[in-house]
């Protein structure tokens, strides 16, 4: 039983960890439910925390250098004496790129209102590269911001559908669904070979992380600038596009400046967003030239050697544009630079990986396991031990995730998983707290019960060698007794032979009282003989108690072979008052390993046991003995079972019945000996007893042996 008791802990304390490391990390993803912008936030500074640690020790990433960008910056506009409102910059720009073998041109201006500027020469040169791309605004009117740039915004935009794609969808998903497009000006899309949209929407804290690559339309898509300007570039057609959203884009059979044809697979969110991976800060990325530089270049085509078969940018990075904002590594970031950095994470195929539902569930099942097993070695380990332990683990979680990252390119899943599990390890280390604090008052506990038993184990052994020393003092006395007896009976005898041969009517005139007298000295002898006769057993019982259990050689003994004994022996008892109702087993059973003498002795005190029981009945009616035997096969044992319909007992009787000199027949006899005797025989042969008892219905002792041979 004490076995079965420590497993029952153990199994309630995996249980009970399990169940706190789980509720951890079900209570950190409801609070991320309940605060999404805050997790937001602090899981991508995390993220960008890990971009800057991976630029300090490995630099720049893979930066492709077909890659160029031309940027009209504060100093070309002093230099040159305009504004940045003057839009025919672009126009001379693009005039001196048509000598160029520029593959893909992009010019991220929005040439909305053509009212600003000569647009002639802009238009020419467009017609004439024939490979110029230009962006699109997305939305509804209301959400653009107006400014004197685009007064004529309200005007209905020419037709889109012409530039709307039509990949294949291999599994739907939630791309953002726009209404509006507002479009350049009508010639300049007549002469531009592509427009893409420029709509980047920013995390929570002002970074564009992420960038949509397509945006649906009406029953079509918009691809974004960056997407639109590089499948020119890689000679990809919109039929060789597939889009299976929340896992891939499919670039089929695209062709790279080195002549190299592959698939390009592009990881993407369930809304089409691709995850950016920046290169560095902006002065160290790609290669750059400043408008003025080709403007006032006495030979513009020195330039050209530089940006053969490559992909150009022309940009407004002027202060005066506005398009500046929060960056991974710099505070005041150029937003059109995310175009170069979404085409260059494509071209070198260096993509980020977002972990999955799936692969989030496991990593959480992982750290469950982790953190369970962690809590129940805190068990054993305690305190310090269990804190340093559990927090190493955590360090290597959190360099697996760096290396990961520097080395995979896996986004790293780090917040929610580190606030559940120091939660959990809080949590856990309470529990431990708790558990040790159980743990020491049960040693203490268990400590007090071993004094106790020792106090009593000592005194056992006091008593034993005081009854030893009582019945050594008194089994000689008793024995003069009960020979003085047997002569003063002897003598008795004599005398009444005597007077009984005296003449008849002799003693009466001499007024004695023969007969009187006669029957006082039969009683007060039978009295003598009779208390002898207790005292002798009484002694028998001490000297019982005071010796060890003598060895005895172990034989197989059949226990149905042993009730019949003990019935035989005790006929006379049984049948005084009341009926036995005992049927042998239609089978044999197994036999038990024992001592046939010791084990009769125990059914035998049973048996008394309920005859005095059913004796001591009110009605003074007549009893019964219920005896059964069987074979318990789950317990591999042999189950005796007698019950009575006598007075039965309390239960504070019940408490105490196996107890040394505990007897509720004290004054009829009784030495409260019997039942401890019976409870050394049966645990001396490995068996168990249970008493079951209801006061004025009866007691039930159910006795229980192995029949395997114990070793």
């Amino acid at each position: 039983m004490q076995k079965q008791s420590k497993w029952n802990i153990k199994k309630k304390e995996i249980v009970t960890v399990f169940i706190i490391v789980i509720s951890c990390f079900f209570i950190t993803e409801f609070f991320a439910l309940l605060f999404p912008i805050e997790f937001s936030i602090w899981e991508n500074r995390i993220t960008d925390t890990l971009f800057r640690l991976r630029y300090r020790f490995k630099g720049n990433e893979p930066i492709s250098p077909y890659l160029v960008s031309i940027d009209v910056i504060n100093s070309d506009l002093t230099h040159m004496g305009i504004s940045n409102t003057t839009y025919s910059i672009y126009g001379e720009l693009m005039d001196i790129l048509k000598e160029s073998s520029i593959k893909t041109i992009g010019v991220d201006i929005l040439f909305i209102n053509k009212s600003n500027f000569d647009n002639k020469l802009l238009i020419d040169a467009t017609k004439k590269l024939g490979n110029v791309f230009y962006p699109v605004i997305l939305g509804n009117i209301d959400s653009v911001e107006k400014t004197n740039d685009f007064p004529d915004m309200k005007k209905k935009p020419p037709s889109i559908n012409k530039f709307l794609w039509y990949p294949r969808i291999r599994k739907e998903g939630q791309p953002r669904i726009i209404n509006s497009v507002y479009l350049p000006f009508d010639e300049l899309v007549d002469a531009a070979k592509g427009l893409g949209h420029i709509a980047v929407e920013p995390d929570w804290d002002g970074i564009s992380r992420q960038y949509p690559l397509f945006f649906k339309y009406k029953n079509g898509y918009i691809p974004g600038f960056s997407i639109r300007m590089l499948c020119d570039y890689l000679s990809v057609s919109p039929d060789d596009i597939e889009i299976d959203f929340n896992k891939s884009i499919t670039l089929k059979n695209a062709v790279f400046p080195s002549g190299l044809t592959k698939d390009i697979i592009i990881p993407i969110d369930s809304k089409g967003n691709m995850y950016v991976n920046f290169t560095g800060p902006s002065r160290d990325s790609f290669l750059q030239y400043s408008s003025s530089q080709l403007l006032s270049a006495a030979d513009p085509a020195q330039f050209y050697q530089y940006m053969a078969d490559s992909l150009l940018i022309i940009s407004d990075k002027t202060s005066f544009s506005k398009d500046y904002g929060p960056g991974i590594f710099e505070s005041s970031y150029p937003l059109n630079n995310i175009h170069l950095q979404v085409i260059n994470t494509i071209l070198k195929e260096n993509f980020l990986y977002l972990p999955n539902l799936f692969q989030k569930f496991l990593m959480y099942i992982c750290l469950t396991i982790l953190l369970s097993t962690l809590g129940l070695l805190g068990i054993k380990l305690r305190g310090t031990r269990f804190f340093i332990i559990t927090i190493g683990f955590y360090l290597l979680y959190i360099i697996q995730s760096i290396v990961f990252f520097f080395h995979f390119a896996w986004i790293p899943y780090i917040l929610k998983p580190s606030i559940g599990y120091f939660l959990a390890l809080i949590l856990l280390f309470f529990y431990n707290i708790i558990i040790l604090t159980w743990e020491i008052r049960l040693i203490n506990r268990e400590r007090n019960a071993q004094k106790e038993k020792l106090i009593q184990t000592n005194k056992l052994l006091s008593l034993g060698t005081l009854a030893s020393s009582i019945t050594h003092e008194i089994a000689n006395p008793n024995n003069v007794i009960s020979l003085d007896a047997a002569t003063l009976n002897e003598n008795y005898l004599i005398i009444e032979d005597f007077l009984n041969n005296i003449p008849e009517g002799t003693l009466e005139r001499m007024d004695f009282p023969h007969h009187k007298l006669s029957e006082k000295i039969k009683e007060g002898i039978d009295g003598i003989r009779r208390n002898s006769g207790r005292i002798q057993r009484i002694i028998s019982e001490l000297r019982n108690f005071s010796c060890k259990m003598t060895l005895y050689k172990e034989e197989t003994i059949n226990v149905c072979k042993v009730i019949t004994s003990a019935l035989f022996l005790l006929s006379y008892e049984i049948k005084r008052i009341g009926t036995v109702h005992f049927t042998p087993p239609a089978r044999e059973l197994p036999f038990i390993m024992g001592n046939f003498q010791h084990l009769e002795q125990v059914i035998v005190n049973l048996l008394l046991n309920a005859c005095h029981s059913i004796g001591e009945r009110e009605d003074k009616k007549k009893g019964t003995i219920f005896i059964s035997l069987e074979q318990n096969s789950k317990t591999e044992s042999i189950d005796v079972s007698i019950k009575d319909n006598g007075m039965g007992m309390t239960q504070d009787v019940l408490d105490r019945i196996t107890e040394p000199f505990f007897s509720t027949k004290i004054e009829k006899g009784g030495t409260g000996l019997g039942l401890y005797i019976t409870q050394k025989i049966i645990d001396k042969h490995r068996g168990r007893v249970r008493f079951n008892s209801i006061r004025e219905e009866g007691t039930e002792v159910v006795l229980s042996f192995p029949y395997k041979k114990f070793s």
